[in-house]
Order: structure tokens, then sequence, then C-alpha cells
């Protein structure tokens, strides 16, 4: 964790958000008030539909770069557009913490920055038994990159005392894996245990 905080933590988004699901636009054209868009909603696959445009995605941009592509596209229908592109409604901001926890599933980004530990912990912990904390996976978006990065970390309790923590930012994905074990206990219970109606049958694990 110590090696891949630096890393890890300057590739968050600084200033402005990235565009997700459930946020509202609104387009305004100085000069062409009757090409001015309000109510303009990101839909759950990341496109929002805009005149004589249709639809566009967007989903992973900030502002700035939605207001250069729209700039971009619209130069293609009027002459020298000038626009502006701004927020009316901001969807809540989350995180995902998947896997081998006690309560996966999504989480409200708190106001301060949060760590990885810190965000395990909003899921209820790991599962002890099962989790493999050694293989934990996080996966952000880089609107800059206009791609996800993955990175593999050792975020076992022993790695959790290092003075720089991994900070997460809005729509991280963490996952904690299973240990092998526990997929084949998975298989068993599937294609095994099921299928052999003799419930006082046990097996060696």
């Amino acid at each position: 964790m110590g090696e891949l905080a630096g890393e890890i933590n300057s590739t968050r988004v600084q200033g402005e958000s990235i565009l997700i699901p459930g946020d509202v636009l609104a387009v305004s054209f100085p000069r062409l008030p009757d090409w001015n868009q309000e109510g303009l909603l990101v839909r759950g696959g990341g496109h929002a539909s805009f005149l004589s445009l249709d639809q566009v995605h967007v989903a992973g941009m900030t502002l700035s770069m939605l207001d250069g592509m729209l700039t971009q596209r619209y130069a293609e229908i009027l002459a020298k557009p000038e626009l502006t592109v701004r927020t009316t409604q901001v969807a809540p901001s989350m995180i995902y913490v998947m896997g081998e926890v006690v309560n996966p599933g999504s989480f409200p980004l708190p106001a301060s920055p949060i760590s990885l530990s810190a965000a395990i912990g909003m899921a209820g912990g790991v599962i002890r038994d099962s989790a493999l904390l050694e293989h934990t996976m996080l996966v952000r978006w880089i609107p800059e990159e206009n791609r996800k990065r993955a990175w593999k970390i050792d975020a076992s309790h022993d790695e959790w005392g290092y003075t720089e923590p991994i900070l997460l930012q809005a729509h991280d994905v963490l996952y904690i894996p299973a240990q092998p074990v526990v997929h084949v206990n998975d298989w068993m219970d599937r294609y095994i245990r099921r299928m052999i109606p003799f419930p006082y049958l046990t097996f060696i694990q």
C-alpha cells in the first residue's frame, strides 16, 4: 500500500468532478438563446440528448471536457458557436465496495477524503475466513485518459499503518476477492452437495 499510495492518489480528480448518470445538465448559447437547453438528464447508459446532436455519451467527462466536445460538434452545424455547459442537479457521489465484505454495495462518498481501509470499514469489514486482502483490486475512471485503471493492492492489515493512505474518490470500485478454497467450496456446494440426497454426507476440506 505504501508503494502504491503516491501513484494512486496522484490520479484523483482535483477540482471538477466527473459527470455520472443522474446528473442534470443545461447548455446556454449567449448569442443564440433559441438553442438553450435545460433538463438534460444523464441517463443510466451515460448518454444525454442534445438539440440536433441526439445522444452523446457524457459520463466520465468533466464539464470543461464536455464544453469543448459540444463546441466542436456544434461547429459542424453553427457558425462559431459559443456555449456554456453547467450542472443544474448533481447525482449523489458513491463508492462501491464489493466482494468478501460483510455488507457489499454502494456507499455515499463522505465530504472529507476517505481511505481504502475506512471504505472497507463502511462495508462492515472483511469476511475473515474468505477474504484475500493481499489481492484487493481498485478500479478508477481517469477522465483525462478516457479509460479505467486498475491496481492490485496488498491491503492486508499489517499494511494499514503507512503515513500516506490510499484515498478513494467518487465512483471508485474496491473489490476484495475470495481465497481460492472459497471457490472450491462454492463449486462443491453447487454441483455436489445439492445433487446428492444425503444430508448427513460430509466432505473432507
